[in-house]
């Protein structure tokens, strides 16, 4: 990017010099392809700060070893409106002086102290059982939408794993394939077996492609293109405000809820740690418990 190229001509040990040196490092090439466009995006958007409300002087021309933990908190809170914006700077910016200290460029780390904000929101919401009826009845079994629909349902996938699920990746009712996501950073093999309710719905679905979900032409979707595709796909049911990751969020609630461990929920979504996995079972728990309770505050029947 041109960003990149002028920050060339800037003087060595400039935030934008640092940028543009992570910009062409080992570290972001390992990186897939749309996580290296939006971390360069987001570190881009923060050298074009200014440094202070009106201030001609950008962050660019900064001195990296004038940075501080105070100062990179000026780069969050400038995105303190919108939440999920600043936790990506702060996930950018621990990024960059990571390599940078084991690159060398710097001596100290000062994003390793910088706070995460905190999210006011829980995420893509989780579909209901009324919009998975809605989706059901316009998208009858046998059409790509419906096939689509189920394996993320069944499967817990993401977009990027269900437009590459193919027949390569079936075997013996099981279902083996590399998980997209951080595929290069922290390769993920995604093992599951395939329920017989998902199984039935493929066996539905015409195509003699090897990619099971297609466009209309039958050519296999990207991952950009999937996602547009079956966002049209919910508007023609009359559903807004539903994104496919929402159907992974509604297939966890409802193992958790039906008694899933935070272990058998991180074998099937593919979670590393237990954190987001204990998202689902804490909150199931907590239902569990209400519904108990309930019942002890109800008067005795008879009486």
């Amino acid at each position: 990017p041109d960003t990149h190229q002028a920050a060339l001509r800037l003087a060595p040990g400039s935030f934008a010099w640092l940028v543009n040196r992570y910009a062409h490092s080992a570290d972001l090439a390992a990186l897939d392809a749309a996580t290296r466009r939006n971390r360069l995006a987001i570190l881009t958007h923060c050298l074009a700060e200014p440094l202070a409300p009106g201030d001609a002087l950008m962050f660019e021309g900064f001195p990296v070893d004038r940075m501080t933990t105070k100062t990179l908190r000026i780069l969050r809170d400038r995105k303190a409106a919108t939440p999920a914006a600043a936790l990506n700077r702060v996930k950018a910016l621990r990024a960059l002086f990571k390599w940078a200290v084991a690159a060398e460029h710097v001596s100290t780390n000062p994003a390793r102290d910088l706070e995460r904000p905190r999210l006011r929101s829980s995420g893509h919401r989780p579909w209901t059982l009324d919009d998975v009826a809605a989706f059901e009845a316009f998208h009858p079994v046998g059409t790509m939408p419906r096939l689509a629909f189920a394996i993320m349902l069944f499967t817990g996938m993401r977009r990027s794993d269900a437009a590459q699920l193919g027949r390569q990746h079936i075997k013996d009712g099981w279902i083996s394939k590399p998980q997209h996501k951080n595929r290069v950073a922290s390769p993920h093999r995604i093992e599951i077996p395939i329920l017989p309710e998902l199984a039935e719905i493929i066996a539905a679905t015409p195509g003699g492609n090897l990619t099971l979900v297609t466009s209309a032409d039958g050519q296999p979707f990207t991952v950009e293109s999937f996602g547009n595709w079956f966002r049209k796909c919910c508007r023609r049911a009359g559903l807004s405000g539903v994104p496919s990751h929402g159907l992974r969020k509604a297939g966890a609630t409802r193992a958790a809820e039906r008694g899933a461990t935070s272990q058998q929920l991180m074998a099937v979504f593919g979670w590393k740690s237990l954190t987001e996995a204990e998202l689902y079972t804490r909150s199931a728990e907590r239902k569990r418990l209400a519904a108990d309770a309930m019942a002890l505050i109800a008067p005795a029947s008879g009486k």
